[in-house]
């Protein structure tokens, strides 16, 4: 991939995340003042339920496109099977020109038409093959045969073209999609069940605050296991990521309310809803090296079909423990549940996967950690909240460190911090060697001769 594609990438995947963090702050300000009305949203687990079944929708989709696009070909096919004749027709009319022979040639034809002048029976011991001396030639349609157009390609646009065929053609089977996308939707299911559980026991500010070590658990994990080049181990990224850390606990400790009863469970909580989050963006792009070869509608579609499927008896095993009651919604709370799973997963997750592969999976990490910076400028901005300055310079860093995450992964060979710390330590050494060379040549020069020798 050369340079001007891997920089529209990254740019095509800023807007991507920046589109997620729209939708997330657009859900949570339209439907907070209406969260206390509803018994379901002290349910977490069917509340997660619902809006990952949700997701199976994309199967319906898919195959309704599939049909309408099935269909539209099938026109096309039918139109053009009136000129079937002509189409057959790919090649010019021939053109016969002289072979070129070597001199060995023309001796073996001589040998061969003296033989044909000898007698029958002579003609029986030695047998010779003829060839003729005229080359059919036949000129291929311009229009027709991809090797045609490959060979008429410049050097590096038919590199890019023969990468892209050889993803589309080495596409994962679907009893692979199913696989990953199994282990992929219990891993991101967990995060988002334990995060719901943090809240119920915490304000959404705290569990935040203590979600923001993801970035740094995220990677870490990207550095032992390595999925692309973009998550490529540097200083300058690791400084990058406690940046964003230090500014996630800048921007969310004077949002906290109230200080938790239960702040340990809290905290234990939100540490493994970071753990899974990262585990699950870390394990995908270790099995997609590329977004192309993934369907992703029916990727997520099978996500959802799992969890339909599988789900619903742990709901039966809640409610009979008492761990969550289950009651059906009513017709208000069936809306409700509807636009928040539109707005929170069923977009939001497509657009951030999508936006991690054009990117790095730190970057994605991150980009979730300036949710609450965001919400915090929105309601400064509409409703005129007065904010603590504290907050406001707490968004500053998280915002810089999250496009320096993406500068550097477009960059990945420049790492700064490391140049200018190799520089310092090289300083420091010179002048160590040159003052205890100094105090050598001072020993020696100060010492006396004449009494020693006496």
């Amino acid at each position: 991939m050369n340079q001007l594609n891997k920089g529209y990438r990254l740019v095509v995947g800023f807007f991507l995340f920046l589109m997620v963090d729209i939708l997330w702050v657009i859900n949570n300000e339209l439907f907070q003042q209406n969260d206390r009305k509803y018994s379901f949203i002290k349910k977490p687990f069917f509340s997660l339920y619902f809006k990952t079944s949700f997701f199976s929708c994309y199967i319906f989709i898919y195959l309704l496109w599939k049909c309408i696009r099935n269909m539209f070909f099938c026109q096309i096919k039918e139109s053009y099977s009136e000129n079937e004749a002509k189409e057959e027709i790919k090649m010019s009319e021939p053109a016969y020109v002289p072979l070129k022979i070597s001199d060995s040639d023309d001796e073996a034809d001589s040998d061969s038409s003296q033989e044909d002048h000898r007698h029958p029976k002579e003609q029986g011991s030695s047998k010779a093959v003829r060839f003729n001396r005229l080359s059919e030639v036949r000129i291929l349609s311009e229009n027709d045969a991809l090797d045609a157009m490959l060979a008429r390609l410049p050097y590096h646009a038919s590199l890019k073209v023969a990468e892209y065929i050889n993803k589309y053609l080495n596409q994962i089977t679907l009893k692979q999609l199913a696989e990953i996308s199994f282990v992929f939707g219990f891993l991101w299911f967990s995060s988002q069940y334990a995060h719901l559980e943090a809240i119920q026991s915490a304000d959404e500010s705290f569990v935040r605050m203590m979600e923001s070590s993801g970035n740094l658990i995220t990677y870490l994990l990207a550095i032992v296991i390595p999925s692309s080049l973009a998550d490529r181990f540097s200083l300058t990224k690791l400084v990058l990521v406690l940046i964003s850390v230090i500014g996630a606990y800048a921007v969310n400790l004077p949002l906290i309310e109230h200080h938790p009863k239960s702040i340990l469970k809290a905290s234990w909580w939100s540490v493994i809803a970071a753990l899974f989050c990262s585990f699950s963006i870390i394990f995908l792009r270790k099995k997609f090296d590329s977004e192309v070869k993934v369907q992703w509608p029916v990727f997520l579609g099978l996500i959802g079909l799992f969890c339909l499927v599988l789900g619903w008896p742990a709901l039966i095993l809640f409610h009979s423990m008492n761990i969550e009651l289950f009651d059906w919604p009513n017709q208000m709370e069936f809306i409700y549940l509807c636009f928040d799973s539109l707005l929170s997963t069923f977009f939001s997750l497509f657009l951030w996967l999508r936006g991690c592969f054009l990117t790095s999976s730190v970057a994605a990490i991150m980009s979730v950690s300036l949710l609450p910076a965001l919400s915090m400028i929105t309601r400064s901005g509409f409703r005129q909240d007065s904010s603590d300055w504290f907050t406001l310079v707490g968004a500053i860093p998280q915002f810089i460190a999250f496009i320096g995450i993406l500068v550097f992964t477009y960059w990945d060979n420049w790492d700064p911090v490391w140049s200018l710390l190799k520089r310092i330590l090289l300083i420091f050494w010179r002048r160590n060697l040159f003052a205890s060379r100094n105090g050598r040549i001072d020993r020696s020069d100060t010492e006396s001769l004449i009494n020693s020798a006496s």
